[in-house]
């Protein structure tokens, strides 16, 4: 695996990690023709990390969903 995979990866974990939202498409864009690796890595981290409390946001839009 690429160093560059590894960047992009550390990129978009640290992001989540500092509770943002980041796009996992354009990381796997960003990736070219190393974005089966990079999603490989995205799918392991995001089923193992903790999920964050969702919110006012998140908590508004499920209710709508719900309600119809």
């Amino acid at each position: 695996m690429s160093d560059r995979i590894f960047e992009l990866f550390d990129e978009y974990a640290a992001a989540y990690a500092r509770g943002e939202r980041p796009n996992a498409e354009e990381y796997l864009e960003r990736a070219g023709a190393d974005r089966d690796q990079l999603a490989s890595l995205l799918d392991d981290y995001l089923r193992r990390v903790p999920v964050g409390r969702p919110t006012e946001d998140d908590e508004r839009y499920l209710g709508l969903l719900l309600a119809e």
